[in-house]
């Protein structure tokens, strides 16, 4: 059975949203829970984004290390 692309990404926000909150809410010195989901609105989209640019990051110094180790080799 397939997920549609829409409910995927609406799964790991909505995952992602309640991590937030609850670290917020929970941590070390705590928040109220009226602020940690307000702040949670606005860190959920920076973290998926922050991931995303890290994954980009890591494909495309793979990629490199891939190209220098066949001119090296060649």
């Amino acid at each position: 059975m397939s997920v549609p692309k829409p409910l995927q990404y609406a799964s790991l926000a909505l995952g992602l949203y309640g991590v937030c909150v609850l670290v917020l809410r929970f941590g070390r010195d705590g928040m109220g829970w009226g602020r940690a989901l307000l702040i949670g609105v606005v860190v959920t989209p920076v973290v998926y984004l922050w991931s995303r640019l890290r994954d980009r990051l890591n494909r495309r110094a793979e990629d490199a290390g891939r190209r220098w180790r066949a001119r090296r080799r060649a």
